[in-house]
């Protein structure tokens, strides 16, 4: 059979970073095109939406599938990667499967798992960068439920088919790791440089105080997309770890604890419940607008 490996990310999980190291390969001495069939789409939205049922593609996007699969039946392997696809409903994860399976492609999922909390960090902060405000982002609700993705995967694959990696903060390569993966799943050695483990893929974090900066400029700013330099100068900024504002802080950390014991007791992943979160109030936000603006 054929190998089709399909990474679903979720978001906030170094998709972005996997999805530009692949694209980057093709131009390296290290050239996975040489191993798979890989769309040079990022987040694959031209399949994600092919294989849904929720869009009518363009003829612009048949053609990119058109070509993927074209590719895929010549070499025989082939990666998908698309944190979108972690949105999946279960219909569409069936149709997907029956379309592969039947073509005689054996599907892999690989999922990228995460402490809940720094998940949601990271979102805000990205979201930040986008535009948004901090008033807009903070919620109780957790942008990524483990339970939920997996729910829907385990309707449709068997326990095998679901490849599980943990994500560790820090100074951790996940493009390395993903190669790692990769070559466990086809059962072949990937030369994969070993001097690349030693780069540090992840970007820096955001302190609160930066945040705090960034989204009162975006207020100001009519919620535009930021310009580079401003992101650059919140960047700059020290102070405590970027945190919940705290009338969200207790159900925030409810969910957070939730979602750690569900992947505990069904991944057997152990990661650290929070016993209480560093939050901070109207009065800290205020200090922050004063010392910049």
């Amino acid at each position: 059979m054929g190998q089709l490996i399909v990474h679903i990310g979720p978001p906030k999980t170094g998709t972005t970073t996997i999805q530009n190291s692949l694209f980057d390969s093709e131009n390296s001495s290290f050239n996975l095109y040489n191993h798979f069939a890989i769309s040079r789409q990022v987040n694959d939205l031209s399949l994600f939406r092919f294989f849904s049922k929720r869009f009518t593609c363009s003829d612009d996007e048949i053609s990119v599938v058109e070509d993927f699969l074209l590719k895929l039946f010549i070499k025989q392997k082939g990666i998908i990667s698309s944190e979108f696809f972690s949105s999946y409903s279960v219909d569409e994860w069936l149709g997907f499967k029956d379309y592969f399976y039947d073509r005689g492609f054996y599907i892999t999922i690989v999922v990228y798992i995460r402490h809940p909390y720094y998940i949601s960090i990271s979102s805000i902060q990205e979201m930040l960068k986008k535009g948004r405000t901090l008033d807009d982002l903070m919620s109780p609700t957790l942008p990524v439920y483990y339970s939920s993705i997996f729910s829907r995967l385990a309707q449709v694959f068997e326990n095998g088919a679901i490849v599980r990696r943990r994500f560790l903060e820090g100074s951790f390569d996940i493009y390395y790791d993903f190669i790692s993966c990769l070559s466990s799943i086809i059962q072949e050695d990937i030369n994969f440089p070993i001097e690349s483990n030693k780069i540090n893929r992840l970007n820096k974090s955001m302190s609160l105080d930066g945040a705090i900066f960034l989204s009162h400029y975006n207020s100001i700013n009519g919620l535009k997309v930021p310009e580079k330099q401003i992101v650059d100068q919140a960047a700059s900024i020290s102070g405590p770890p970027l945190c919940i504002y705290d009338k969200y802080g207790f159900a925030f950390k409810e969910n957070v604890n939730d979602q750690v014991a569900w992947i505990l007791t069904n991944l057997s992943l152990n990661f650290e419940p929070l016993s209480n979160i560093p939050t901070y109030d109207s009065s800290y936000y205020l200090s922050i607008i004063e010392r910049y603006y």
